[in-house]
C-alpha cells in the first residue's frame, strides 16, 4: 500500500494531538510552531522537510522515515531517533 503524497504545504501553529495529520509522504513542507507531543508517526514519511519552533517530545515514530529533514529550535525531548526507519536516515 503506497502512502498519499503531499509536497510543498506549509503548516502553522497546528495542534496535531487534536488535528490528527494525515499518514503519508510529505516532501519539501514547512511546519512552524506544531504540537506534536505524543503523536503517533509511525510509517510517516518526510523528505527535506522543515521543523521550525515544533514540540516534538515523546513522539511515536517506529519505522518513520526522516530524510535530509532540519529541526530548527524544536523541543525533542523523548524523541526515539533509534526507533526510525534508518535506511535514508
Amino acid at each position: 500500500m503506497s502512502l498519499p503524497f503531499i509536497a510543498d504545504k506549509d503548516y502553522q501553529s497546528v495542534d496535531f494531538t487534536t488535528n490528527h495529520l494525515q499518514r503519508a509522504e510529505y516532501d519539501n513542507c514547512t511546519f512552524t510552531n506544531c504540537n506534536f507531543k505524543e503523536v503517533y508517526l509511525s510509517a510517516f514519511i518526510f523528505l527535506e522537510c522543515t521543523f521550525i519552533d515544533c514540540d516534538l517530545s515523546l513522539v511515536k515514530i517506529k519505522d518513520a522515515t526522516f530524510k535530509d529533514c532540519e529541526f530548527n529550535h524544536c523541543k525533542l525531548l523523548g524523541f526515539p531517533l533509534n526507533e526510525c526507519d534508518t535506511l535514508l536516515l
